[in-house]
């Protein structure tokens, strides 16, 4: 207690300077985040073909705000944020299908297979990508892989004789140990950083999903496709 009393200013300032670091660390981290929030859009969710920009592709991109708009209301905590959407991509294809083919019983069906399945596997690649380059994709990803390896080494940890021999203490100490983890301002911001990502990553996907939608239905995609077969005949 003396030594507290003896060094309280040292102790101050060691706090008011660890805080104002960490406020430093998640803010500098939000400006990364809206990077790359900034980028995603340039890259993924602007289609660039100005010769598509007709009024079924604007209702086409107002369902995909819309989307955008409506899962963003929707708190779902990361790691539950894929099943908001599981159920929104679904209907948000279903009606820019329907734009493309109004009169079709079945628009969903309305392109080839090939089309079909090309368009999934841009799409797919599209994510893929912004998962593992992106900045805010890699805060939130976490790779079956990398769970088995952590899961494997915690066995192994776990029947290590000295980790075997401290157990009974650990469990003792666990609540405390817990109650300060639970109190750190550096778990809840790397809390609030992750669900943050997670809940910017659900707009983009959409965006994504969305954009090559919009191509396969509105026949861009098989143009594209055409054109490359023939350069590559040439």
């Amino acid at each position: 207690m003396n030594f507290i009393n003896q060094h309280i200013d040292w102790i101050i300032a060691f706090g008011s300077g660890f805080l104002c670091a960490s406020i430093i660390w998640l803010f500098l981290i939000i400006l990364r985040l809206w990077s790359d929030i900034r980028k995603t859009n340039k890259e993924y969710l602007i289609n660039n073909s100005e010769k598509n920009r007709d009024d079924k592709f604007s209702q086409a991109m107002s369902l995909i705000e819309g989307a955008q708009d409506s899962i963003k209301l929707k708190k779902q905590i990361n790691p539950e944020w894929f099943s908001a959407l599981y159920n929104e991509i679904p209907p948000l294809v279903e009606k820019i299908a329907s734009v493309y083919y109004p009169d079709d019983p079945e628009p969903l069906k309305a392109p080839k297979l090939g089309e079909f399945i090309r368009a999934v596997e841009l799409a797919s690649t599209d994510i893929a990508d912004f998962l593992q380059k992106k900045r805010i994709g890699r805060l939130i990803d976490f790779s079956a892989g990398s769970a088995i390896r952590t899961y494997k080494k915690g066995k192994t940890v776990s029947k290590n004789p000295i980790v075997q021999t401290f157990s009974p203490i650990y469990k003792k100490i666990r609540p405390v140990v817990q109650l300060v983890r639970y109190r750190s301002p550096l778990t809840w911001a790397g809390l609030a950083a992750s669900n943050a990502a997670a809940r910017v990553i659900q707009p983009s996907i959409l965006g994504i999903v969305g954009k090559r939608a919009i191509q396969l239905y509105s026949g861009e995609l098989n143009a594209s496709h055409t054109e490359f077969s023939d350069e590559k005949g040439d």
